[in-house]
């Protein structure tokens, strides 16, 4: 009892410092906030934040099920995003776009929580040692590649982003700083193939255990659906060869079956809903994250590997249990990253842990001090790296990091004028962040969510530019039954309502950055 008092005691101070370690960035952007800018909420992927914030409104607005802000094109409601659905239910007007910020950050707080308390359970099952899950655990938090080495000298990987400064799923911080359903994502496959390697290791499977299993990585499916494929198939191999070893062809086979019933009407559900929804097929289509040249994973991966080899050279392997399961996961990383499909970099997902148990293993073994202090801090440096950059990133008050109150103003302005669901038309950059502040549609504003985004791109393009004549401008407008039109300043206006007639447009609202048009409905 007192080791668990004092174990759970270390992992709640680790939370806590991670939850700190994390806000401060935050809570500056909040300090420097002004009477012309206010803090998105975001410093990293501010337009993804964005989209977050938007389907937190969705629930606000009263639907249960998504369908996406950012097009005017006809949808199917579709289960997706859940958790951010229902955290918006919590909130409401006014000073909402507060609360949902607030929300999305308590969110991530927990998922914290949830991944440390799980990463630290999971890693005791490979070493059954306190301080060496706890450090394995700090590790996957804070840890990264040699990446960084790119940015030094960029020629290494051909002047591209190293993954420790854009992948989250590639390693952990990057999650940990800003998304928190893959936080809950990553804590339940880990809680997944934890029970699932005790019931193995103990030989005492159940179909009622298994269920169990397979229940938390239908959890983990909820919060990252990609996450069903990366189980099915690290679950699938790592059966397979236990089958091949010990010839047990129909033992193994109906684990597999039974571990995965929980999650398959989820699979399946994606997999038909992605293949016949004329919209989600589109999304789709335009949601492309592909993985990087080879050369990026080895500079990611590669001090990983390395520490893989030292722990077999010193003959360290035996002290580490399971070795099967992380080998083979490790071994399917080519495989997974380049699967052929159009989200294969998300495919890495959780198996930095596998090399953190490598790295691990080897500085509790190790008894020079100052190598374990140069080990870790080679892990950590990308973190520092990154926060050194976070902190630089919110000195600077613009966008995208700061909103002009004055698009916020245009928002609180159309809050009382549509209803919900009203298409609205305005650029890029303005149609990412209005949905945030109400619950309108907009045809572009998020590129994967943004059905036809090329296409309507370069329209919208020749309509601001006042470019298209008013047949055109009906043609493009009709469709998605446009109510109003928000015209930048930088922009000019008489030319874009040149392109209707004089009596089906008028201007309703004005400030110091935009120009609200309504278009009249007679």
């Amino acid at each position: 009892m007192k080791h668990k008092l004092r174990e759970n005691k270390w992992l709640i101070i680790f939370s806590i410092f991670v939850i700190v370690v994390t806000s401060i960035p935050y809570w500056l952007g909040f300090t420097n906030e002004n009477d012309l800018y206010k803090f998105s909420g975001f410093i990293i992927g501010v337009g993804d934040g964005n989209s977050y914030l938007a389907k937190m409104m969705i629930g606000a607005s009263g639907d249960w099920l998504f369908t996406t802000p950012y097009t005017a094109y006809p949808q199917m409601k579709f289960f997706a995003f859940f958790p951010y659905i229902l955290l918006g239910k919590l909130s409401s007007h006014p000073s909402q776009t507060i609360q949902l910020i607030g929300l999305f950050h308590l969110f991530r707080w927990a998922g914290i929580i949830f991944l440390i308390f799980e990463t630290f359970h999971f890693s005791l099952l490979f070493v059954k040692d306190r301080k060496f899950s706890l450090l394995v655990t700090i590790l996957l938090i804070f840890g990264g590649g040699l990446g960084w080495l790119g940015i030094l000298f960029p020629g290494l990987i051909n002047h591209r982003m190293p993954l420790e400064f854009y992948s989250p799923e590639t390693f952990g911080y990057l999650s940990v700083f800003s998304l928190p359903h893959l936080l809950f994502a990553r804590a339940f496959l880990y809680k997944s193939f934890r029970t699932l390697l005790v019931l193995d290791s103990a030989a005492r499977f159940s179909q009622k255990s298994l269920l169990r299993s397979g229940f938390s990585l239908f959890l983990s499916g909820i919060f990252q659906p990609i996450n069903l494929i990366i189980g099915w198939f690290i679950v699938g191999i790592y059966f397979l060869v236990r089958t091949i070893k010990e010839k047990s062809v129909s033992v193994y086979i109906k684990k597999f079956i039974f571990w995965i019933i929980p999650s398959a009407p989820l699979f399946f559900y994606n997999f038909f809903s992605f293949l016949f929804d004329p919209y989600l097929s589109a999304w789709q289509d335009q949601n492309r994250i592909i993985s990087p040249p080879v050369i990026d994973y080895l500079f990611a991966y590669g001090f990983g590997l390395f520490f893989w080899f030292l722990v077999y050279k010193k003959g360290l392997m035996k002290k580490i249990n399971l070795t099967l399961f992380i080998n083979i996961w490790i071994i399917l990383i080519p495989v997974l990253a380049y699967f052929p499909i159009n989200i294969q970099r998300r495919l890495t997902e959780g198996v930095w842990l596998a090399f953190c148990i490598y790295i691990g293993i080897f500085i509790m073994n190790n008894k020079n001090l100052i190598v374990k202090i140069l080990i870790f801090t080679l892990v950590i440096l990308p973190t520092l790296i990154f926060s050194v950059g976070s902190f630089q990133a919110i000195q600077k008050v613009a966008s995208p990091i700061f909103s002009p109150t004055s698009i916020m103003d245009v928002g609180n302005y159309l809050r009382a004028e549509v209803d919900v669901g009203d298409t609205i038309l305005a650029p890029f950059d303005e149609s990412n962040v209005l949905p945030v502040y109400v619950p309108i549609r907009v045809i572009t504003g998020h590129g994967p969510e943004s059905k036809n985004l090329s296409v309507i791109s370069e329209k919208l393009d020749r309509f601001y530019q006042g470019n298209l004549n008013q047949v055109e401008t009906q043609d493009f407008i009709q469709p998605f039954d446009i109510k109003f039109i928000i015209v930048p300043n930088n922009l000019d206006a008489s030319k874009v309502m040149r392109q209707f007639a004089p009596h089906q447009i008028k201007s309703v609202y004005k400030n110091t950055d935009y120009l609200v048009l309504k278009i009249n409905d007679k």
